[in-house]
């Protein structure tokens, strides 16, 4: 049962028993044993529309509501004591034409499926994404009053509800839930960090706080139900209504970043995740200049320094600005911990695992990087992007998510296209401490030494190893921009298989690199050749190294060999204007040529 927003009122949607297994099926749900799935945020809406009554959807949802009558079986799991704060996980799985995994994420085990070509001016492609178990264990949290226990079936479910309503639209900040059972409620409050449960309310004992929850719930104002109050919709909607609160999309919605003003025309890249950043991208236009430009809004770690400041760290510590997004404006908004959980948890609360805040950066809108698919292409590709991370390095940073997804090109009136780094939410300052538990990457992407060692201090050559695989991956699996290989038979599936273990994966790309051999694809055979080299320069490498991570791979890997190969097989030969005289290049350092010493 689920409480929908309607323009006069509150509507109450009570679901039949057939319709609400049509409901568990939509949302990828199964028995307890086997773990609940979760499809990719991008499932065709009618399906939803189907299973609501009236046409409703997820986004109209306001307070989710669990019924269950006979005593249920509890999920499997390693332990059954839940952990404050902790988020809900999942295992990698295989990438949608448009979608990549990132994997052990450093501030978050959000996103499972990693950020596709999100400057690209082209929505994400509506794919069909095998389900995968999300793991149970640990993933519901419990609040001050509540006893350790068990996560039960009928606790996952209506947390998938609130998993469907935080990402329907990518607006809300919280939400909530409550579970009945027998002659017994429990209070739910869902955010980025994890959720609360209040302890078991007796119907026979005290039906009385139940009923005062219902009541101050509906008196709550738009940010109290969870609503975020950044966006700001178009001028002709009113405020408060149901256009305003839940539209089918936020075309036309802006959002104000310091004295700057965005106002959104094509969705990006919306995140289908519970606990994490729950990224949402927008393409937009600034009103005062008429610019295209990309907006996103993220829950980031408190903790965490802002990628702007990363940027410009970057900037200030020598990296050329043609390797690096433009920066236009950003902002910081309100924190998870002075929001509801403030009011839930007293004034004075103990201290909150990677408390959130809401970031909202402007960037320049770059073109997605799986457009330069042709040999010459992405020669340029590599050897823009050696560069952007060489001199990243003598800035002090390491980016640590080297990505299709996380580079992008600016194309000059002459023709000419400068590759840039536009996502820093992962990138560090060398030496900097590591606050989570996990290392973070892109699962196909990821050096082999992270597979194997994924406790070892980051160093710069696995920036440069991810560059190899992300070349690799885009000549293999697009053409023309666009996406060439289905997920059952990927031909570097191999590379993210969601059932082998990180040795196996890793074990995959070192025979990989020994034998670079991938037979039957066409984009492959023709840059076999050029990328030889390279490759072979990773595969020597690690046949030479021990058992414990060399920085080099024994003197193989080093931004002078790097360097040497790429100008002798003279893959700058793309980074230059062919025009007598333009302008725009003449503010471009020219890197043609640059020899690493």
């Amino acid at each position: 049962m689920v409480i929908l927003l309607d323009d006069d009122q509150a509507r109450l949607v009570d679901e039949a028993e057939n319709s609400r297994t049509n409901l568990e099926r939509s949302l990828g749900c199964m028995d307890i044993e086997d773990g609940l799935m979760v499809e990719e945020w991008d499932r065709k809406a009618q399906v939803l529309n189907k299973t609501l009554k009236d046409g409703a959807q997820w986004k109209d949802c306001l307070l989710s509501m669990e019924f269950k009558k006979r005593r249920e079986a509890t999920a499997t799991t390693s332990s059954s004591k839940h952990s404050v704060n902790k988020p809900f996980t999942a295992p990698a799985r295989p990438p949608s034409h448009n979608s990549l995994k990132r994997v052990r994420d450093d501030d978050d085990n959000d996103e499972r499926p990693k950020k596709a070509n999100k400057r690209a001016r082209n929505p994400p492609s509506k794919t069909r994404v095998s389900k995968q178990r999300v793991q149970t264990a640990d993933s519901v949290l419990q609040g001050d009053s509540a006893t350790s226990k068990e996560l039960r079936s009928s606790e996952v479910q209506l947390a998938s509800y609130a998993l469907e309503t935080l990402c329907a639209l990518g607006n809300r900040a919280h939400t909530f839930g409550i579970l009945l059972k027998d002659f017994s409620s429990t209070l739910w409050f869902y955010d980025r960090s994890g959720a609360i449960a209040s302890a078991e309310l007796d119907f026979n004992k005290d039906i009385l706080s139940l009923a005062k929850f219902i009541i101050a719930f509906s008196a709550m104002d738009d940010t109290r139900l969870g609503f975020i109050d950044v966006l700001q919709a178009p001028s002709n909607v009113k405020h408060g209504s149901k256009a305003a609160l839940a539209p089918p999309d936020l075309m036309d919605f802006s959002v104000a970043c310091g004295d700057q003003k965005a106002t959104f025309d094509q969705l990006l890249d919306r995140r289908f995740s519970f606990v994490g950043r729950g990224t949402l991208v927008h393409r937009g236009t600034m009103s005062n200049s008429r610019r295209k430009v990309a907006v996103k809004l993220s829950w980031q770690v408190c903790s965490r320094k802002p990628e702007w400041e990363i940027i410009q760290e970057a900037l200030d510590g020598g990296c050329p600005e043609r390797y690096i997004v433009d920066v236009i404006a950003h902002s910081v908004h309100c924190k998870l911990s002075e929001g509801f959980r403030r009011a839930i948890r007293g004034a004075s609360p103990p201290a909150m695992y990677e408390d959130r805040e809401l970031r909202i950066i402007i960037t320049e809108l770059l073109e997605p990087v799986t457009n330069l698919s042709g040999p010459s292409e992405i020669k340029l590709f590599v050897w823009s992007t050696f560069h952007a991370i060489y001199y990243l390095d003598k800035a002090g940073i390491h980016h640590r998510d080297v990505s299709a997804g996380n580079l992008g090109y600016q194309q000059l009136d002459c023709g000419r296209r400068l590759i840039k780094f536009f996502d820093f939410d992962h990138a560090r300052k060398h030496g900097q401490q590591q606050s989570s538990r996990h290392f973070t990457g892109t699962l196909p992407f990821l050096a082999i030494d992270l597979l194997l060692h994924n406790t070892t201090p980051y160093i710069v050559r696995f920036d440069y190893e991810s560059m190899l695989w992300t070349s690799l991956w885009i000549v293999v699996c697009y053409e023309d921009g666009k996406d060439q290989c289905g997920v059952e038979d990927h031909p570097l599936f191999d590379w993210f298989n969601p059932q082998s273990s990180m040795k196996q994966l890793a074990q995959a790309k070192i025979a990989f690199i020994n034998h670079f051999i991938l037979p039957s694809n066409r984009r492959f055979a023709k840059v076999k050749e050029i990328f030889k080299p390279l490759v072979y320069c990773f595969a020597d490498g690690y046949r030479n190294e021990e058992e414990q991570v060399e920085e080099t791979l024994c003197g193989h890997v080093t931004p002078k060999n790097l360097s040497n190969i790429l100008l002798k097989g003279q893959w700058g030969e793309g980074d230059r204007c062919l025009l007598p005289s333009c302008e725009q290049c003449s503010r471009v350092e020219d890197s043609h040529g640059l020899v690493i010493v």
